[in-house]
């Protein structure tokens, strides 16, 4: 298990085997990178939601009894992001039936996939390393720019 949760409940997480990296996060092209290695991300409505919704990777999200509108119609599917399984309370505040009707299906998902091939593996690291490569020049672009200053063109007007 995986949580990609910051803020300050972290310490909750602590003695159960759920790896978090998140904590050392600085970008939303970090998360994207590290999301690209989940078979599935299983959720609240977050911004991990919606950036898994955004690259297509396989969401399932757990939403209150009455949503909010961008959620609507209140089916299992969304025109927002097409990968995205949407699971609602029958009732208010009870999130207790919901959790057990998304882990029967996980044991279901389980039980139906077969382990990703080798091309499969290699091309999803190679994607990611890519994403992590382009975040980490961008980062340092911006503190280069930060530490040189602005070079003014000459002006060669005659004026």
């Amino acid at each position: 298990l995986h949580s990609l949760y910051v803020g300050p409940r972290m310490g909750e997480l602590e003695g159960f085997a759920i790896d978090n990296p998140a904590a050392g996060f600085k970008t939303f092209d970090d998360t994207a990178a590290y999301l690209q290695h989940l078979d599935l991300v299983v959720s609240t409505c977050t911004s991990v939601v919606h950036l898994a919704g955004g690259l297509g990777k396989p969401v399932w999200v757990m939403l209150p009894a009455f949503p909010e509108w961008r959620w609507y119609p209140y089916g299992e599917t969304t025109r927002w992001y097409p990968s995205a399984r949407l699971f609602v309370q029958k009732e208010q505040r009870q999130w207790e039936e919901l959790v057990e009707r998304i882990a029967t299906e996980l044991r279901k998902l389980a039980a139906s996939r077969r382990r990703r091939t080798f091309g499969e593996w290699f091309y999803g690291m190679l994607f990611s390393l890519l994403l992590r490569l382009q975040a980490w020049q961008e980062r340092r672009r911006l503190e280069r720019e930060k530490r040189e200053p602005q070079r003014k063109e000459p002006n060669h007007s005659g004026g």
